[in-house]
């Protein structure tokens, strides 16, 4: 690949990216069926508690910004798991992960990529004209969490931008 070649792609790469007007958020954007879809964070499975210093932090070198719980009727109706959940927040840049200890070897439920689009109620129409699986949480007063299930069962977590 030529110079040009490449600095063309890399600065392709720049425009697809965007910064909140704080400068603390940083996200890549990709344009499909003219509605912009962003990276919000990535939810993944850990044993222990000690990986969110110990492999996040010092290896990968994310910054945890938050802890939470995630509580038992919440994680029974989300992932199917009847007991609260510690889970942080950690990111660096253009990636964060939101991290859900789960007991013993647990392996099932959190694992998600979270995507954020303009218009979350056509793609509920679009995803149940398909028969794929949705999942609609309303939770106090706040928006509903949106999940999703591709026909191989990965969960994408949908926000509205």
């Amino acid at each position: 690949m030529t110079t040009r070649k490449r600095n063309r792609l890399f600065n392709n790469w720049c425009n697809d990216r965007f910064c909140s007007n704080d400068g603390t958020r940083c996200c890549i954007r990709i344009k499909t069926q003219n509605v912009i879809i962003k990276l919000n964070h990535i939810a993944l499975n850990i044993r222990e508690v000690n990986e969110v210093t110990d492999f996040y932090q010092n290896i990968l070198g994310f910054h945890p910004e938050y802890q939470f719980e995630l509580s038992a009727t919440l994680g029974h109706t989300i992932v199917g798991i009847n007991q609260s959940l510690p889970a942080y927040f950690c990111k660096e840049e253009l990636v964060a992960f939101e991290l859900f200890v789960l007991p013993g070897n647990m392996n099932i439920g959190s694992v998600h990529v979270c995507i954020e689009m303009s218009n979350r109620d056509e793609l509920i129409t679009r995803c149940q004209n398909k028969e794929y699986k949705v999942n609609s949480i309303q939770i106090d007063n706040n928006p509903n969490l949106l999940f999703i299930w591709n026909q191989s069962g990965k969960c994408f977590e949908i926000k509205e931008e």
